[in-house]
């Protein structure tokens, strides 16, 4: 795929990767993906537009033809990702935990660490989402999303697997956004974010988020942890191929964090944010009852609703030093740093003024 060769050189080196890995490791795999023994087998890369797989990690696509010990011929489709340097995270723990557990998550035929010991997972081939944030749009989809969200969070892991599981924690998000506020009023002041934000950026306005950000300090480490994804967005979310079940994947980040992390994003906005025919009260019903119908552990929708909210402001403030980092650089842009300066002072504006309307709930 000489087209992608030069902004996914990982793809190829990956493709060569399967295709020199033992017979009896491939022969493993398709018995798995094809739930029969075989007899012999022959790996094909295939040529598929496999980017929207997330963004982490080498991916390539590889069709295994193999013949049936009963001289039966067929073949399985299957996606192969090897993690970039990640810190130690490992997938295939989630990936054997979660299948056990059949929650749709793609279907983990074969995994190994390659000669740089890094993870390379051999996957059910799920159908990605393309449309990114419109995949919501559709009442049916968010209510699918929002159930799905419930069901992860409802588990409750235990064992070596349960004992093993890392916390992902936002204390450090919000130490970083209370000096980003801090950077941004006086950056404001002198009118480099653009004038929208200079309006905006009263010392009282400041104080009161400093505030925020110190309550959010002290407050977000005691919520109750539970198991997560921790990077629960639409983009990480697929679809079956024969059945077309709403599934997650890219389970990197997955284990213990804020018990309602997943879900804060769309419960814990303002509702005029939320903008798809729901109020975010109307949203934490639907997620709430599907939370406690999978097994989660009894909690009020009130809570549900002030913690998700804290989590929202939470994210939000540990995002402000990247947006006004680049607001105020617009090296999100290389080709255009004026175009890239004036998109982040408008997400400046917009997380800025977000945040202020939820004072008055806090």
């Amino acid at each position: 795929w000489p087209h992608m060769a030069d902004d996914y050189p990982g793809s190829i080196e990956l493709g060569h990767y399967v295709l020199g890995l033992r017979d009896s490791v491939l022969q493993e795999v398709a018995e798995n993906a094809s739930g029969s023994p075989v007899s012999s087998v022959k790996p094909v890369v295939l040529s598929r537009d496999w980017p929207e797989y997330g963004v982490c990690g080498d991916k390539c696509i590889i069709s295994l033809s193999f013949e049936s010990v009963d001289q039966l011929i067929g073949d399985v489709t299957i996606f192969v990702k090897r993690q970039s340097g990640l810190g130690g995270f490992k997938e295939t723990p989630h990936y054997e935990y979660l299948n056990k557990t059949q929650l749709p998550v793609p279907i983990l035929y074969g995994s190994l660490l390659d000669d740089q010991q890094m993870e390379v997972l051999l996957l059910e081939d799920v159908q990605p989402n393309t449309d990114g944030d419109r995949l919501l749009d559709n009442p049916d989809n968010l209510s699918a999303f929002l159930a799905l969200a419930a069901r992860i969070n409802a588990l409750q892991p235990e064992g070596d697997y349960g004992s093993s599981l890392y916390y992902f924690a936002m204390d450090r998000g919000i130490d970083r956004g209370t000096q980003a506020i801090e950077a941004i009023w006086s950056a404001a002041a002198s009118g480099q974010l653009g004038a929208d934000v200079m309006t905006l950026c009263s010392r009282t306005r400041r104080d009161a988020l400093l505030s925020l950000a110190e309550f959010l300090g002290r407050n977000v480490p005691k919520l109750e942890r539970g198991y997560t994804h921790n990077e629960y967005v639409p983009e990480q979310i697929g679809r079956r191929q024969d059945k077309g079940e709403m599934m997650v994947f890219d389970l990197r980040t997955t284990g213990l964090g804020p018990r309602f992390v997943d879900v804060a994003p769309w419960l814990g906005v303002p509702n005029r944010v939320q903008n798809r025919g729901h109020t975010t009260t109307e949203l934490a019903d639907h997620y709430l009852q599907q939370y406690l119908g999978a097994g989660g552990r009894p909690v009020s929708i009130e809570t549900l609703m002030s913690e998700t909210r804290m989590l929202w402001q939470a994210s939000t403030i540990s995002g402000l030093d990247r947006a006004y980092d680049y607001a105020l650089t617009g090296n999100a842009n290389p080709e255009d740093k004026d175009k890239g300066r004036e998109t982040f002072q408008d997400r400046l504006f917009g997380d800025l003024t977000q945040l202020l309307e939820t004072l008055p709930d806090r």
